[in-house]
């Protein structure tokens, strides 16, 4: 998976690219520790996201409470249909603030 990180006006963006799987946990949690709650809301761009497990969606879970706990918001971006359909039969699609944004917003 790769990680590319933008600022814009809501907060920090970071673009995942790729499987979010149990081998990329660690890149996204040290991600997430250095800059959530530091530059306002933490953006997740999901919009190429191409699979995610369990050990993803625990990472997701971290990002949340790391981002609340510094006094941000998590808030999963252009989900790809898989994702919004694997936090659906998780039961968890609602407890994720969730938006889609136009292509370069």
């Amino acid at each position: 998976m790769d990680i590319e990180q933008s600022e814009g006006p809501d907060g920090l963006e970071l673009k995942l690219k790729g499987n979010l799987t149990k081998e990329c946990v660690p890149a996204l949690k040290d991600a997430v520790s250095r800059y959530a709650g530091e530059h306002g809301d933490l953006l997740l761009d999901m919009s190429e996201v191409s699979y995610i497990d369990s050990s993803g969606l625990g990472a997701l879970i971290f990002a949340h409470k790391t981002s609340l706990r510094r006094g941000g918001a998590l808030i999963l971006v252009n989900m790809s249909p898989m994702v919004t359909k694997f936090l659906q039969a998780t039961g968890l699609l609602a407890h994720f603030q969730h938006e889609t944004r136009p292509e370069g917003a």
